[in-house]
């Protein structure tokens, strides 16, 4: 996915289509990074219980610089989740800031066992309180092992402002090595 300098802002948005799970792949990378209109990616649940809308992303490379990844939960039921899952199978960089798009809402995955993730901009709001997300989930499968650097602000909270989940390990016996390098809230 190419965006290219215009005039306007440029915006992704997945799902909020029908009652169905909805899965977007990204197998290549994501260029979104242009002078004053950066790629705005928006992934809207569904109103149905236990439904997501998901962006599963297995490229390299997604820069959409100070562009931003907003998770929307389903506000009515408060039942689809919007998720964000990064499971590519070597190296991967995120370059722009992941956010709910109201406090508690959406879940960031990182599966990918074969190489480090790196998200170099802040996941959730950057201040408690406000467009924070509601879940971080670091894992893989049993036997492999997940690397991931988070180098800007993490704050996780639930739509209640209490403190949300930063999951490290997969139920499946998967290791993780996780390194913070700013300030961490849950």
């Amino acid at each position: 996915i190419t965006v290219s300098d215009g005039t306007a802002a440029t915006s992704l948005t997945v799902g909020d289509t029908g009652n169905d799970n909805q899965v977007l792949i990204i197998n290549g990378d994501v260029s979104g990074d242009t002078t004053g209109n950066d790629l705005n990616i928006v992934i809207n649940a569904d109103d149905n219980a236990d439904e997501e809308t998901v962006i599963q992303f297995k490229g390299t490379t997604l820069d959409i610089g100070s562009g931003t990844i907003t998770l929307t939960d389903d506000g009515t039921n408060n039942q689809g989740d919007a998720v964000f899952i990064v499971n590519g199978t070597g190296a991967q960089t995120i370059t722009g800031a992941i956010k709910g798009a109201n406090q508690g809402e959406g879940q960031l995955r990182v599966e990918n066992t074969g190489g480090l993730v790196t998200f170099k901009s802040a996941v959730g709001g950057g201040t408690p309180g406000t467009t924070d997300i509601g879940s971080i989930a670091v894992g893989g499968a049993n036997g492999t092992t997940t690397n991931v650097l988070f180098e800007g602000v993490v704050v996780v909270n639930d739509a209640d402002n209490e403190s949300g989940q930063i999951v490290l390990g997969s139920t499946d016996g998967g290791a993780v090595n996780a390194t913070f390098q700013a300030n961490v809230t849950s």
